[in-house]
């Protein structure tokens, strides 16, 4: 396989298998210690809360409207140590730490995309998208539209990349110097349970001091099984993540991205180019997309209803 071509390994395509090893045994180790300390710290949490409460403390014998309601309560309610609430993204750390602690002990629903659990998850999307402070959010309908009419899709090079960029851009929930993010951040694993997992080594992005963790669902418009596609198609030649997508005469060799950066001025009218190719209702501005978490997720639970089959990664 030549230096240039397009497909390679999928956790890191710039680098040798033995550097790629190597890196990846050194970023699983630290995921591994952060995966433990976090998880400890929400089931300890969740215990203090429901003793504070009064309640029984042994929350992995709920029921599943039980556990809605503890959620509930302790998204509304919970406090730090110093007496003041708990930020929106603590409380999605603590929701993605308490799921893993209970999947792993054989619970089926999940807490974070089951509909019993529809009521604290409303609470926690509307905590989530009020700590963002920007003008405008992007309504549901023109989140759908963006998936429907392929423009947020598997399909193309484009579609593929503007896909990639606005789900990683929707999971990280904070400005971003994509000049930074390089692809050897990147490590696809399995949880405990088997699903398919990326580890995004976010330290020192912005004001980020920890990895962040994309699990795969169930969808059709999963973004864990785009990511692994992109990177699969990403030419390994460069190390920027975002890439510039070739031309259909090198398309048509199988060559879907250049070894080129995308320019910082392009990535800030991404969003602004999504809306005129989806033909949104508005023009939106990549600032929008920080405000929308709530609208996402009723969007891709919407989309998953009508598609529910797994989508392929190719």
């Amino acid at each position: 396989m030549s230096a240039s071509s397009p497909v390679g390994a999928i956790f890191d395509l710039s680098l040798s298998p033995r550097q790629s090893s190597h890196l990846h045994s050194k970023a699983k180790g630290v995921e591994l210690l952060h995966t433990v300390r976090q998880t400890k710290w929400a089931v300890t949490k969740a215990r203090e809360w429901l003793s504070l409460h009064g309640m029984n403390v042994t929350f992995e014998d709920f029921t599943d409207e039980q556990l809605d309601q503890m959620l509930l309560g302790f998204y509304t309610s919970g406090l730090k140590k110093d007496g003041s609430s708990f930020s929106a993204t603590a409380l999605l750390a603590f929701r993605t730490a308490l799921n893993r602690y209970l999947q792993k002990r054989g619970r089926l629903a999940n807490i974070a995309t089951s509909h019993s659990f529809k009521q604290s998850n409303a609470v926690l999307s509307r905590l989530m998208s009020s700590s963002v402070k920007v003008n405008k959010t992007i309504c549901i309908s023109d989140i759908k539209q963006m998936y429907l009419s392929g423009t947020l899709s598997n399909s193309t090079p484009e579609s593929l990349l503007y896909k990639v960029w606005f789900e990683l851009q929707m999971n990280f929930r904070s400005k971003l110097d994509w000049s930074k993010v390089l692809a050897e951040h990147f490590f696809f694993s399995h949880n405990a349970v088997g699903k398919l997992m990326v580890t995004w080594n976010t330290c020192g992005l912005g004001n980020c001091d920890q990895m962040t963790v994309i699990e795969a669902d169930d969808g059709h418009y999963c973004p864990v099984n785009s990511l692994r596609l992109y990177m699969k198609h990403r030419n390994r030649a460069g190390k920027a993540m975002l890439q510039v997508p070739a031309s259909r005469e090198l398309q048509a060799k199988g060559v879907w991205y250049l070894p080129e950066d995308i320019r910082d001025y392009k990535e800030k009218s991404f969003m602004k180019k999504l809306s005129s190719l989806a033909r949104l209702s508005q023009t939106y501005t990549n600032a929008c997309v920080l405000n929308c978490y709530e609208e996402y997720y009723q969007a891709m639970m919407s989309l998953n209803s009508l598609n529910p089959e797994s989508s392929s990664a190719g």
